[in-house]
């Protein structure tokens, strides 16, 4: 169960040319973690982002009809 969501390639740190990204997945290995809080603060940006431009269209529509 420790390796269920393990998906690197068998030879993944042979196929990695570059060094962070070996040490990256490295560290990976055995530790629990969450991008919850990342993601949720990308919807958060995207939803404000979503009505400003709502509100921005809404705008522009009031004042061509008068």
């Amino acid at each position: 169960m420790d390796n269920l969501f393990d998906i690197a390639h068998v030879d993944a740190l042979e196929r990695i040319k570059i060094e962070q990204d070996k040490i990256f997945l490295q560290q990976q290995k055995g530790r629990l973690g969450c991008l919850a809080g990342v993601d949720k603060t990308l919807t958060g940006k995207e939803k404000r982002a979503r009505q400003r431009k709502m509100a921005g269209e809404k705008n522009k529509l009031a004042h061509v009809s008068h």
